[in-house]
């Protein structure tokens, strides 16, 4: 199946690819989700004077204030606009006409710009003002009908709540269907969204985090539990910490490739004992990181320091690195994938976190993602 990328970053991975080219999908949510945004960064990642995005708004807004709303993005390129990436507005005429008389005028612009990829933003408009249900579905129909037999990738981007897809009859016609959340926990906004229909498509399920920056959105996809577990003969072979005494009692090291918890009260030297885990796995040329989210760097540097050690030094030399994060706005999403980048950039062979009780915190919002 071919397909074409949305080159939003880990979206792809989550659409096996991509969009399937041709299809017609739904981006639904609430207003403030991210859907103008998601819909925006796929078109000026994609359009090209021969394969043009055709943006099609029903909001009666003038196309000023969608270009300005555009430019505050990374992704925005003034070179494409108006050969590449083209805005038509048909909200004053929505007010006049039938959803009917407006599915022909989407059809007349297809037809005169002929598109690669379409955008129609809000699509719910027209079935807000649509006669009946029964008129609206034959149009989505003769919509779909039509676009399925030209070479048009079709984002009808909607102020859908999560009901009206077990109620609106577009959501049963078209291809597939991305849902976007945006839900306060506590004392912030938690962004997420949802594969709900890929038809003839695999793709990963469940909810996923994404946020929005002037990058635009990226998205941190869930972890997935492999389906079988990977092939690897177990190490036999002892890490030694370099602690007089606590070698001994591991019986010569920690394993390696194990993970050991360090657990006691407040005090009782759980973070000291693991910088000298890492730090002297380091001066004995085994790269190690560090995640906190207690101590920042200053004040585990200053700990270090009063070992002997010499963290700066060590991280000039490409053996450690440090990485904290608050605890107060920790995502455990992201920060997940943030760790596992930094470790395998590294090529880590020592990694600290602490602690797991903060990152236990980081998922209160759904516990099953610590675990995961």
């Amino acid at each position: 199946m071919e397909r074409i990328p949305t080159n939003v970053p880990n979206l792809d991975y989550i659409l096996s690819g991509g969009i399937p080219r041709s299809s017609v999908m739904i981006i639904s949510g609430a207003p403030g989700a991210g859907k103008t945004v998601l819909a925006h960064q796929i078109a000026y990642s994609n359009a090209t004077p021969d394969e043009r995005a055709l943006i099609i708004s029903t909001t009666s807004e003038p196309m000023s204030k969608f270009i300005r709303f555009a430019q505050e993005f990374a992704f925005f390129d003034m070179d494409k606009l108006g050969n590449a990436v083209i805005y038509e507005d048909i909200g004053a005429r929505l007010l006049e006409g039938d959803g009917g008389r407006m599915i022909d005028l989407i059809l007349d612009l297809v037809r005169r710009h002929e598109p690669s990829l379409l955008i129609v933003d809000s699509f719910k408009a027209l079935s807000d003002l649509a006669s009946s249900r029964e008129q609206f579905r034959r149009n989505i129909y003769r919509l779909i009908g039509f676009l399925s037999a030209i070479d048009c990738t079709t984002l009808l981007v909607g102020e859908y709540e999560h009901d009206d897809l077990h109620r609106s009859p577009e959501f049963s016609i078209v291809d597939g269907i991305l849902e976007l959340n945006n839900r306060f926990v506590g004392l912030r906004n938690y962004r997420s969204l949802r594969v709900i229909k890929m038809r003839g498509s695999d793709y990963v399920p469940g909810e996923h985090a994404f946020k929005i920056t002037y990058e635009g959105i990226t998205v941190f996809p869930r972890f997935v539990t492999p389906p079988k577990p990977l092939r690897y003969t177990p190490s036999e072979e002892k890490v030694t910490t370099g602690i007089a005494g606590l070698d001994e009692l591991f019986g010569g090291g920690v394993t390696k490739g194990t993970s050991t918890l360090v657990a006691g009260e407040p005090g009782a030297g759980k973070t000291v004992t693991a910088l000298h885990f890492l730090l002297n796995g380091a001066k004995s040329g085994e790269r190690g990181i560090y995640v906190s989210f207690q101590e920042d760097p200053n004040q585990l540097e200053r700990i270090a320091r009063n070992f002997g050690f010499d963290i700066d030094r060590l991280e000039g030399e490409g053996l450690v690195r440090m990485f904290y994060t608050s605890p107060v706005e920790l995502d455990i999403d992201e920060h997940i994938l943030e760790v596992i980048d930094r470790i395998e950039r590294l090529e880590a062979e020592r990694v600290v976190v602490d602690s797991v009780g903060d990152l236990e915190a980081g998922a209160a919002r759904d516990h099953d993602r610590y675990f995961n």
